[in-house]
């Protein structure tokens, strides 16, 4: 006879294997992540540029005169 196991099973699970990724790129992640800096310093800036103005920065550059 088969020794029978008591209790809850417990799955086994190796975490040492990578899950397969489920997006795939068509840029290579250097540039991807150059173009996210890009983006991320672009917003910033805009930012930076609206909080400037409503503290009373007025550039220079004949917009509005």
């Amino acid at each position: 006879m088969s020794e029978q196991r008591r209790g809850p099973r417990v799955p086994q699970v190796n975490l040492f294997i990578q899950p397969a990724r489920g997006f795939k790129s068509p840029i290579p992640p250097r540039y991807l992540e150059l173009v996210l800096i890009a983006f991320v310093v672009l917003i910033w800036g805009a930012a930076g540029v609206g909080i400037a103005l409503l503290f009373g920065w007025h550039p220079s550059g004949g917009v509005g005169r």
